[in-house]
């Protein structure tokens, strides 16, 4: 029988189970890679639908606030008007006791207002609701002189000295028979009454509420920790103009912001939240997420260093084996023996060239 060539009955490395690991090993990296990447993803998505909703809520009740007191300035300008007419056709009589009595039965009918003034073009009190001291004509917002028949002007911000609260004033020309301005009617709204329903409908201790002037004269609100601090500034530029979105402000706070402007008045109503508050319950959420996905990716990591330390050991034992393997072949070959080797499973019998 013609010998056979000699080889060796245990398996090579490349047949063993192990030497597939290094597949293991990288799918249980991409793997961790993309648990990584879909929690990330999920918690930014997370965070952004925060933001977004409270958005929301913050447009729709700054929506609904400026249209409360657009309704409320309205009456009282409906107020202004009738005054007016009565003084245009003689129905009321500046300097009369009559006159003083119709104007504070008119207030006492108002929800806003508190004073009503007649004035004259030199700002004389002509008739009033009631004994107080009017703003100054110079303090209106359009001036009083540039105003149509129908128009009215806001007062920036005064103390009252009667109640010594923020008052503000609505004035609106007294043209005579032949279009000339012959005076003023002037109505008196404290300037805590403007923010209406804010304190009953803020959404979170955090909120803010700030009704300013068009050429941003603060009517009453505010933005900072209480009403006695300065607000805080924009850091985007001193000239920018607030409007809807998130800004980060010289506090080191970052706020989301909606700005609603009085189409028929000088006036418009910002309402603002701190993101970080905002944020509160998703920082939250996230630290639980991340801390349930550290765990998972120690477990994986560790699962796969016991399959790497297992893999070299199991490598080292095959390396000292195949020494062993060599050392016995030499041995034989110097003693001139041969080897066999019989498989009980398939009945296989193998001779070295030697034994046979």
């Amino acid at each position: 029988m013609k010998p056979a060539a000699d080889k060796t009955p245990f398996p090579t490395p490349a047949e063993l189970p192990g030497a597939g690991l290094h597949k293991v090993a990288v799918v249980v990296i991409v793997l961790a890679c993309l648990i990584v990447l879909v929690v990330g993803g999920s918690l930014w998505r997370l965070r952004s639908e925060a933001l977004e909703s409270e958005s929301r809520t913050l447009s729709t009740l700054t929506t609904a606030l400026a249209d409360e007191l657009e309704r409320g300035l309205q009456g009282v300008q409906v107020a202004l008007q009738a005054t007016r007419d009565d003084v245009r056709e003689g129905r009321l009589l500046p300097g009369t006791p009559e006159a003083s009595m119709v104007l504070h039965s008119r207030v006492a009918t108002l929800p806003l207002a508190r004073r009503l003034w007649v004035l004259n073009l030199e700002g004389r009190v002509m008739a009033a609701s009631g004994f107080a001291i009017p703003p100054s004509l110079r303090s209106f917002l359009p001036g009083l002189a540039q105003l149509p028949e129908n128009g009215v002007a806001l007062s920036a911000p005064y103390i009252d000295p009667g109640s010594r609260h923020i008052a503000i004033a609505m004035g609106m020309p007294v043209l005579d028979r032949e279009g000339t301005a012959a005076g003023w009617v002037v109505a008196e709204v404290p300037a805590d009454a403007l923010r209406g329903a804010f304190t009953k409908a803020s959404p979170a201790p955090d909120a803010r509420m700030l009704i300013v002037r068009a050429d941003n004269v603060r009517i009453t609100g505010f933005l900072g920790e209480t009403p006695e601090m300065p607000d805080p500034a924009l850091l985007i530029g001193s000239d920018a103009e607030l409007g809807e979105g998130r800004f980060h402000f010289d506090d080191g706070s970052e706020r989301l912001v909606q700005l609603r402007s009085l189409e028929r008045y000088p006036v418009a109503v910002l309402i603002t939240r701190d993101a970080r508050i905002v944020l509160q319950r998703w920082r939250v959420l996230a630290r639980g997420s991340l801390a349930g996905t550290a765990v998972v990716l120690a477990l994986l990591l560790a699962l796969l260093a016991r399959m790497l330390r297992a893999e070299r050991l199991r490598r080292q034992s095959q390396r000292a084996l195949q020494i062993e393997q060599s050392r016995a072949a030499l041995a034989f070959a110097a003693a001139q023996e041969g080897n066999w080797d019989w498989d009980p499973e398939t009945g296989q019998v193998y001779l070295s060239p030697r034994m046979k």
